[in-house]
């Protein structure tokens, strides 16, 4: 098979001559039997203290672009913690002008053993003399601070500190024959039986990554990389940079790229997150099933790609960039500020490769579960599922746009309501359509058909107008009420009752949006205008005459929780039933209701 691992990393030395290092450890020399890689490592005894720091002097470097300095070290004694810099990293800008950074300890690193470690050169230090200029190294040291003594044998000392192999860059390059599979065994292999990299490691079962994989190229490389059921842990390291830890797939137009993920855990053992970007041109496939992302910065996919049945846990913004999304779990999103979501929506189709998704636990009051980008005016959410969608301070919606009114037309059972929305300053409308349904039988089981059935708002509990008082006037056939703050769109039903003129009241009266204030119904008939009496609105989610089946439905948008009361009348003529009457606290997911009439003795 051809994989080929290529380092996208520097060697600064492999440590099998002193040739090159200087500094203040008097005693250091090649060691034979101790080594990660080639033939030799260096190695000094270091009695109960810090010693000196040992460097290599390299031209001058400019290591402030995200490039980290690796290097191998290893103590047969015991080192002090990470926080006293048991381990320690020390680049120089020049002799006056150098930063110490404290990479390891007993504590990271209890077990002994070659360990490798690294530091983003442009980290905070943990000292510095002077001003150290990334952008200028022209030395890079190692240093241990150690609790216990060499081992002895009378006035022979032996070595226990241990270094090799030291680089500086990013990490690794995998390509792959147009018909080969690489994965990461590949690379683990690769590294036993070539210089020990260290950017893939083993343990448990697991791969350890400790820095970036590039998948392909933007040139003529060919990739054909799988993961699959897999364990890919990124160590706890606060030395590296936010987006240091990647897996990087990159494409170009004349081979081909693909990646296949799939029953895989990718997650990052402490506070650094890791970061996917598939969006690159030229990248044939990227398709990810079945997997648990976990500690994620920004994950964004391929156009046209298939993601379905994950996890995202406590990741950051998630972009399915027209990719096929479908039953995937956000949860704890470590999303901030209030320019991202935990996931990222933006062009009015995204809704159309986006479904069967669930939100639970998303950020506070800045952040969003999803976040709408200003240019988007209407979209489909099909069956996304909000574990709070009425909490109005953890919003699960947020609009950038400033003006205008988006859309959200929420099927297929998503329970988001208006009142889980905000904006920059757009209004936001969900659309949420739900069945009310009811069955009428009579004693015997049989299906009423024509009977009269209505349902309206129960109390002023919910977003529906309940019993408000209205005022209305009408000419040629059209009724105008003046309803402040009503709600209603064209097309919703209202129930207009305490008109002194018949020919104003009515149950499931359709009305035309005039504006905030009013709308508007036809009437039959020249009533007097204005309407007499107390005139009053109650919102109607349903009016119907039973069909086949004693059956009589209608399609609702709830806009939250929303109490209900409804009446079914069959009069029409001989056998004649008793009006029913009932109630509920909450029709907003739908209602499938059997009712069951009894004859009016």
């Amino acid at each position: 098979m051809t994989v080929t691992i290529t380092e996208d990393m520097t060697d600064v030395s492999m440590c099998d001559s002193i040739t090159g290092w200087a500094g203040g450890i008097e005693e250091f020399a090649t060691e034979s039997d101790i080594k990660v890689e080639g033939s030799y490592s260096l190695a000094a005894w270091i009695d109960q203290t810090t010693s000196a720091v040992e460097y290599y002097t390299i031209s001058s470097t400019d290591l402030s672009d995200g490039e980290h300095v690796f290097v191998w070290m290893s103590c047969n004694g015991v080192v002090d913690t990470k926080a006293n810099g048991g381990y320690r990293i020390v680049l120089y800008t020049d002799s006056s002008n150098y930063a110490t950074f404290y990479v390891g300890g007993k504590d990271t690193h209890p077990n002994g053993g070659w360990v490798l470690l690294c530091t983003d050169a442009s980290a905070t230090p943990d000292d510095e003399v002077g001003t150290f200029d990334p952008s200028d190294v022209t030395r890079i040291g190692i240093q241990f601070k150690t609790l216990t003594d060499a081992p002895s044998v009378g006035q022979n000392k032996f070595v226990n500190c241990f270094w090799d192999a030291m680089r500086y860059g990013k990490g690794l390059i995998v390509t792959s024959a147009s018909t080969d599979d690489a994965d990461y065994q590949d690379i683990f292999d690769d590294e036993l039986n070539d210089n020990y990299f260290g950017v893939v490691q083993k343990a448990y079962g697991a791969f350890i990554q400790s820095g970036q994989i590039t998948l392909g190229g933007t040139s003529t490389e060919t990739c054909d990389f799988v993961i699959d059921n897999e364990v890919i842990i990124f160590p706890d390291n606060d030395l590296v940079a936010s987006d240091f830890y990647q897996i990087i797939p990159l494409g170009n137009a004349t081979n081909p790229t693909y990646v296949i993920i799939s029953n895989s855990v990718i997650k990052c053992a402490g506070s650094e997150k890791f970061t996917i970007n598939a969006s690159g041109a030229n990248i044939n496939t990227f398709t990810v099933i079945s997997t648990t992302f976990d500690g994620g910065g920004d994950i964004t996919f391929l156009t046209g790609q298939s993601i379905t049945y994950n996890i995202f846990n406590a990741c950051d913004a998630i972009d399915p960039n027209g990719s096929t999304f479908e039953n995937n779990t956000i949860s704890n999103s470590t999303v901030s500020g209030t320019s991202e979501g935990s996931l990222m929506v933006n062009v009015d189709t995204e809704g159309e490769a986006c479904k069967d998704l669930t939100f639970s636990d998303y950020p506070g009051a800045t952040t969003y579960a999803v976040y709408v980008a200003a240019s988007v005016t209407e979209f489909d959410m099909d069956n996304w599922q909000f574990d709070d969608p009425n909490n109005t301070t953890s919003y699960a919606i947020y609009w950038a746009s400033g003006s205008g009114t988006l859309t959200i037309n929420a099927l297929n059972g998503t329970n988001l309501v208006s009142a889980g929305c905000t904006s920059a300053g757009g209004t936001v409308t969900v659309v949420n359509a739900v069945t009310l349904q009811l069955t009428v039988k009579d004693p015997d089981g049989a299906a009423i058909v024509g009977a009269r059935c209505f349902i309206e708002a129960g109390d002023d509990s919910g977003a529906a107008p309940f019993e408000d008082s209205v005022s209305i006037t009408s000419t040629g056939g059209v009724a105008t009420v003046t309803h402040s703050g009503h709600g209603l769109t064209t097309g919703q039903m209202v129930n207009i009752r305490g008109c002194i003129q018949p020919e104003y009241n009515g149950a499931g009266k359709v009305i035309t949006f005039i504006s905030s204030t009013q709308y508007s119904y036809t009437i039959s008939g020249t009533p007097a205008s204005p309407a007499t009496g107390t005139p009053t609105s109650t919102q109607c989610f349903l009016s119907e005459v039973t069909i086949t089946g004693g059956i009589a439905s209608e399609s609702f948008n709830a806009s939250g929780t929303q109490t209900y009361r409804g009446k079914v009348r069959m009069a029409s003529g001989s056998p004649f039933y008793a009006d029913v009457n009932f109630n509920g606290s909450d029709c907003s997911s739908g209602l499938d209701l059997p009712i069951q009439m009894g004859l009016d003795q």
